[in-house]
């Protein structure tokens, strides 16, 4: 009698359960474990070593004259072979458990085949000469840890299949210098791209709502970033350490800055702080040092501690007429800072926020009583500032009160200001143009920088055989200048509609050929009025609230501009022009 075949026979009969037997087998070198209900064989570590050079793994292997086909490569099953440098996936492995790959460091590309649906946690953590993966469609998210410290990967293609990418996914991936993260992606975890230090530009796409802690924390070769106005929140040290970015727009759908989330960005030159951001979180912006100029809005209400520390670049900062509270330390070190003005509302400063600023030259506190100040190591809130020589500019009738309170009464010069509180101007709202197949931006308020974003309705994914184009576009803008609020946000919507036929000069003998002439169209709301660009004259407009309901209804004028009032507390029409139909938001 065959002796291994007595000693699988007796395997199998130890380890009966109600699914059948389970037995560990090692076939040309690989191990795996089999299991009789389903026919299946996963490939597990090997006991006592460990696997190298180049392993093929089979789509099937026959234990007991019984065939069973390799369905999974296991968790830790090549975890630490250091010596493998190949591996062939079957296109009968659905699926690969979590540190499958782990640290083998001499791997050097994975070709993972379309019938897997799952990739494990750490997957191929630290298998630093991987060059190369190839990710299938089949795959619908990238687990925490996968690529995590892949050193020589330079570029990753992200299929559009995968909605989510875990934590650490790719952290530490210093060679990568490209990837693209398809909109199907819907949630980004945090410190996914941590230390990716070659990476130097990124588009966020509109399905993401949210920047993560640490995300793209250390990127220092990150010269641009576009962030989406689908944004609202940017999580604790998200952008931290990104030393290249030179400029960062934020879209004004942000409402939430985590602490830390730019600071050490060296290269950031100007910042403006959208117009809903309530609070200036712990060290967002320290050690911005090439920071000269930082806008912050009238809806922030407190500034945290270590805020702008060591920003050295910054010459001069408004605090609006919103601020109850500056935080401890919060422009500590600002070298560079020659004015500040402090609204009316601050009613409380920390310990040593304005510590040596040696060149600060005016401070304007509009507050009628002293702001309270809090000391620390006995050193106030000017300490290593030089007050002595500079001047401090207060109401009328509240000299008296800061000459006879500490801090403020070591200022060597107090002198009146006209009481009036200096408002931050707001940008005028854009008007959006089209004209020869260009749209333009104009507004009011001269030297001003348009932030724009263009939706097209038809770009989304689709599975069906299918597709019907709508040809509209959604376009969204706002003003933004230095020292002053961003403008309120202007949508409009393009579309094409059908003008008459022409029919002129395309005539033959036979028949009557019709050319049926598409014009751009423009829709655009300010207020309670909406306006139409670009119709043909004559063309019968008509409004609809989303019930269906006619609110409102003309015909194009000759000028090419046609105007109509719309209620106020609608926040989405349907507008028909001529045939068409088209969904606005107000």
């Amino acid at each position: 009698m065959n002796i291994k075949k007595i000693f699988l026979t007796i395997i199998a009969i130890v380890m009966v359960t109600a699914g059948g037997w389970a037995v560990e087998v090692e076939i040309d070198g690989i191990n795996y474990n089999v299991v009789t209900r389903g026919k299946a064989a996963t490939v597990i570590s090997k006991k006592d070593t460990r696997y190298t050079g180049d392993v093929e793994i089979p789509a099937s292997i026959i234990v007991e004259e019984v065939e069973f086909t390799v369905t999974s490569i296991g968790e830790a099953a090549f975890s630490g072979c250091t010596g493998l440098t190949s591996v062939n996936i079957p296109s009968s492995v659905t699926t690969i458990g979590n540190n499958a790959f782990w640290n083998c460091t001499g791997l050097t590309s994975v070709d993972i085949p379309s019938s897997v649906t799952t990739i494990g946690g750490s997957c191929f953590s630290g298998c630093k000469r991987l060059t190369s993966v190839t990710i299938p469609s089949s795959i619908t998210s990238i687990g925490s840890g996968t690529f995590y410290g892949c050193k020589s990967l330079s570029s990753v293609n992200i299929p559009s299949s995968v909605t989510s990418i875990g934590e650490v996914a790719f952290s530490g991936c210093t060679g990568l210098t490209s990837v693209n993260i398809p909109s199907s992606v819907t949630t980004i975890g945090n410190e996914a791209f941590y230390g990716c230090t070659s990476l130097t530009s990124l588009i966020i796409p509109s399905s993401i709502t949210s920047i993560e802690n640490k995300t793209f924390c250390n990127c220092t070769a990150l010269t641009s970033v576009n962030i989406p106005s689908s944004v609202t929140s940017i999580g604790d040290w998200a952008f931290s350490g990104c030393a290249g970015l030179t400029s960062m727009i934020i879209p004004s759908s942000v409402t939430s800055i985590g602490q830390s989330a730019f600071s050490v960005c060296t290269g950031l030159t100007s910042v403006i702080i959208p117009p809903f951001v309530t609070r200036i979180r712990m060290s967002t912006f320290e050690k911005c040092t090439g920071l000269t100029s930082v806008t912050i809005p009238s809806s922030v209400i407190y500034i945290d501690p270590y805020a702008f520390q060591n920003c050295t670049g910054l010459t001069s900062v408004t605090i609006p007429l919103s601020v109850i509270s500056i935080g401890d330390y919060a422009f500590n070190e600002c070298k560079g800072l020659t004015s500040v003005v402090i609204s009316s509302s601050v009613t409380e400063i920390g310990a040593w926020a304005f510590y040596d600023c040696a060149e600060l030259a005016d401070v304007y506190c509009y507050a009628e009583t002293p702001p309270r100040t809090r000391v620390y190591y006995e050193k106030d809130i000017f300490y290593g500032s030089y007050p002595e020589f500079s001047t401090l500019h207060v109401p009328t009738s509240a000299i008296e009160a800061y000459r006879t309170t500490e801090p403020w009464s070591k200022f060597g010069t107090i002198v009146a200001i006209d009481g009036i509180e200096p408002v931050v101007p707001q940008c005028e709202k854009p008007i959006i143009h089209f004209a020869n197949g260009k749209l333009s931006f104009e507004c009011e308020t001269e030297g001003v920088e348009f932030v724009s974003e263009i939706t097209d309705a038809d770009i989304r994914t689709y599975y069906s055989n299918e597709i019907v184009l709508s040809a509209t576009y959604n376009i969204t803008v706002y003003a933004q200048k230095t020292d002053y609020e961003d403008s309120e946000i202007t949508t409009a919507t393009l579309c094409w509609i059908e003008a008459e036929p022409q029919t002129e000069g395309i005539t033959d003998d036979a028949v009557s050929v019709k050319e049926v002439k598409a014009v751009p169209v423009l829709i655009q709301t300010s207020g309670t009025q909406l306006s139409i660009e670009g119709a043909p004259t004559g063309a019968g407009i008509a409004i609809f609230d989303l019930n269906g309901r006619l609110i409102g209804q003309t015909k194009v004028a000759a000028t090419g501009i046609t105007k109509l009032a719309v209620p106020s507390g609608e926040k989405m029409l349907i507008v028909k022009v001529g045939d068409k139909s088209v969904k606005v938001v107000k």
